[in-house]
């Protein structure tokens, strides 16, 4: 028979209890199955700005930290620009030396340095290094001035030692006035060109420089009771006439 081989699908038959297979499904599952999709959004939006706070709240930190960081080293700057041993300190020749710039530049690396080693991070380093390189060209240019103003008044000093010795020298010894003179002519335009000093007033330096060795060969042959040679010194002087085949009179 046909439909006695047919399974049955009576209303009675689909609802009959099944028999268990012992066996229990498992779905994974997130914890918002049954929370609404609004309240899903909400939470995933306060999470994002809980997350963009702690950023901020991190970055400000590192600012913070980066900022005091720098106020070191603008102490430590200070101190090697104004200090006791600072390189305003340095003076004359000694801020010209070879390793004038070299020794504090140093002294500077090794503070930024110092400062760096003892912060918590990359990004604060980061920070501080931006700072520090600002910083780094401060001190480089402050070190520049220094060392250029130190040169002017280095050149000021030693033309106005050189003159004034020449000129000491000549008065009891007449016989090096000429040697005297070339040297000191020469000084006037190298220190000259050190301060940039206008053509003009070198020479009237050099007139002038040249009128002090007329009066100290003339005060040289008084002081030893010549006074027929300071007055030939004195004539030389009054005729404007050439000194030492230089463009400069004795007048």
């Amino acid at each position: 028979n046909l439909m006695a081989k047919l399974p049955d699908l009576s209303l009675s038959a689909r609802n009959a209890p099944r028999r268990s297979t012992g066996m229990a499904q498992m779905r994974p599952t997130t914890g918002f199955e049954n929370i609404p999709a609004q309240v899903q959004e909400q939470v995933a939006g306060a999470a994002n700005q809980l997350s963009n706070t702690i950023l901020q709240v991190k970055n400000r930190q590192d600012t913070l930290v980066a900022e005091d960081a720098y106020n070191q080293l603008l102490q430590q700057k200070s101190e090697l620009e104004f200090g006791e041993n600072g390189y305003s300190t340095v003076t004359g020749a000694n801020a010209l030396a070879p390793e004038f710039r070299p020794g504090f530049t140093e002294e500077f690396d090794g503070a930024v340095a110092s400062i760096s080693d003892k912060l918590h991070s990359d990004d604060q380093r980061r920070l501080f290094g931006n700072r520090a390189a600002l910083a780094g060209t401060s001190f480089q240019d402050g070190l520049l001035r220094h060392s250029a103003n130190q040169s002017k008044l280095f050149a000021a000093d030693t033309l106005n030692s050189t003159i004034a010795l020449t000129i000491q020298d000549i008065t009891t010894n007449p016989e090096n006035w000429e040697a005297g003179m070339t040297r000191g002519l020469n000084l006037i335009g190298i220190t000259a060109d050190q301060l940039g000093e206008a053509p003009a007033t070198t020479t009237i330096k050099k007139q002038a420089f040249a009128d002090d060795i007329s009066m100290a060969l003339i005060q040289g042959a008084l002081n030893d009771d010549d006074v027929d040679l300071a007055a030939e010194w004195f004539e030389k002087a009054t005729s404007g006439q050439s000194v030492g085949g230089s463009n400069f009179t004795m007048s």
